[in-house]
Order: C-alpha cells, then structure tokens, then sequence
C-alpha cells in the first residue's frame, strides 16, 4: 500500500494523472493543460487501475513487457526529427513497464536507451542524470524510487524539447508514447476483458488533443510516414473509445484497439530504419 500510495504521489507532481482522468469532468481543456506545463500521459495510472480491477496477481507484467516493449539498437538510428522522437517516446513508455515487471535488468536496457536517444537529440548529460540513479536504485530494486526517478528524468528529458524549435520533435514523442502505452495495456484488458476495465481506455478527449498537435507539425514533418501512421491509429482509436462517459468500451472494441495499436507500433519501429 506504500508503494502505491507513493505511487499516486508522484504521478499527480510530475505526470499527466490528473489530467487524464479530468476528461470525466466538463471543464477539461486538453490544449489548456499543455500549456499549463503538464508532463505527457503515463501509463502508469492504468497499470495500477488495473491491478486493483483484475486482482493484485491478475496481471503478469513481465510477460506483458515480453510481449509488448520495443526492442531496438539506438545506435540504429540517425533521424533527429522523426524517428528518434518517436522511438524515445515509445521507449519512455516502456520503463514504465519494466517497473510493473520489477526487473532491473529490464530497466537498465531501458535507460540506456533513454540516454543514447536522448543525447541525438543534443539533452545535455546534465538533463540526462536521472538515467544513472534509475539503475542504481534498480539494482537495488528500490522500485518507488525508481519510479521517482524515471518519472524526473523524463521530465528533464522534456524540457529541452519545450524550446519552440523542438516542437515538432515534443509532439512526436508524446504522441508515439502514449500509443506504446496503449499497445500494452489494451492488450491485457482484451485478454481479461471486463466493462470495468474496458473504462480505464476511454480517453478521446486526450487523443483530440495529441491529434491536435500532431495537425500542426511543420509540413515536412507532417508528412512523415511516422506522423501519417501515428495520425490515422489515433484517429481509429478514438472511435472506439469515444464512448459516453462512465460507459463500458464493448470488448469487440477493445480487440480492435488492441490489434491495431500493436500492428500500429511495430510499424513505427520498421519506418524508423
């Protein structure tokens, strides 16, 4: 119950908890909130709805993250406007993930490629000292530390992509990241279905405004297979989950999520090359 209420903690001072779960209220204005300063979606809010709506061992997260993470080389990859943003993203969303696994080795590999990502996009090794306390307390499996730790480095990380000329390179993380998170979690709520579950993937007021700047990526950027493909799976997903609010997302739906959010991702993955 500590590591949880930790947990809640911390995502309200430095994620995007909040935010997501005010889209039940009829004041919420996502494009208010980015300007407010607000950190991108975590998936973290959802992995621990989950546990509490599926049972405390209902979920094997270390299976979920062999499925799910996205495995790459860094040093793969030279597109500073594009693909790294958008593998970055994915791969913030990911650490989030090995910590549901509790495996330090997992989140090692995660961080260090955080940090190689990151350092292609000229982050400082100063933004980018969170990394190497994220495997110290990893290593001795101080996990709410942990995830305080990944939670300031990807704010860090963040704040250099807030000067205007990175934009483009913010929108394409956030948005790339949240779909990684997506990928994961509507998956295990496909395999163990529930309406009460089902609720915890109603967000289309959050994706209006991932579309939103997404729709006002300079042309080039635009027109990226990346932006295309992260465009066109938003757009899907938001129909499903466009439901009225407190409604379950039927489980044909969530199949759908499910599917083209994993199809969605490893496509990412291959455009990058």
């Amino acid at each position: 119950m500590k590591f949880r209420s930790l947990l809640f903690t911390t995502i309200i001072g430095i994620c995007s908890h909040s935010a997501a779960h005010a889209q039940e209220k009829d004041d919420f204005n996502p494009s208010g909130a980015r300007k407010g300063g607000l950190a991108p979606p975590t998936p973290i809010d959802k992995m621990i709805a989950l546990d509490s709506v599926l049972g405390k061992d209902g979920v094997n997260w270390a299976s979920v993250w062999t499925k799910y993470q996205l495995d790459i080389n860094p040093n793969d990859y030279s597109d500073v406007d594009v693909a790294i943003p958008v593998l970055l993203g994915m791969r913030m969303s990911d650490g989030v993930l090995a910590i549901k696994a509790r495996d330090a080795e997992k989140l090692n590999e995660v961080a260090s490629d955080i940090e190689k990502l990151a350092k292609k996009l000229k982050v400082s090794d100063a933004e980018l000292a969170r990394a190497k306390q994220v495997r110290l307390f990893a290593g001795r499996n101080e996990w709410p530390r942990v995830f305080l730790e990944l939670g300031y480095l990807q704010h860090d990380v963040l704040a250099t992509l807030k000067k205007d000329a990175n934009a483009d390179r913010r929108a394409l993380l956030i948005a790339a990241g949240w779909l990684q998170g997506v990928n994961s979690i509507s998956n295990v709520v496909n395999d163990q279905y529930s309406t009460e579950a089902s609720g915890l993937l109603r967000e289309p007021l959050l994706i209006d405004a991932l579309l939103d700047d997404l729709n006002t990526l300079k042309p080039d950027k635009k027109q990226s297979p990346q932006a295309l493909a992260l465009v066109e799976e938003l757009t899907k997903i938001r129909q499903w989950v466009n439901v009225p609010m407190r409604a379950p997302i039927p489980q044909a739906d969530v199949a759908n999520i499910a599917k083209n959010s994993s199809a969605a991702c490893k496509n990412l993955r291959g455009l990058a090359k």
